[in-house]
């Protein structure tokens, strides 16, 4: 049962960035009225914490280790 749950938790981390950016680029699309609206702030803002939530895993990988092994 811990199996399932670690690997629910690991699919939704996984899964739920990718969709996040597909959603908001839809969104940007349907209310792109000129080219220049295409790049805001906020989505800029968005997709650079994105990022970084997903490199925290490779910045802790050798604590990590180090704690389970």
């Amino acid at each position: 049962m811990c199996r399932d749950a670690h690997f629910l938790g690991n699919l939704f981390v996984g899964v739920a960035p990718p969709s996040f950016v597909a959603i908001q680029a839809g969104t940007t699309l349907q209310q792109l009225t000129s080219s220049g609206d295409a790049l805001s702030w906020q989505s800029v803002c968005i997709l650079a914490v994105l990022a970084v939530v997903a490199l925290l895993p490779v910045a802790f990988r050798a604590k990590l280790r180090e704690k389970f092994d």
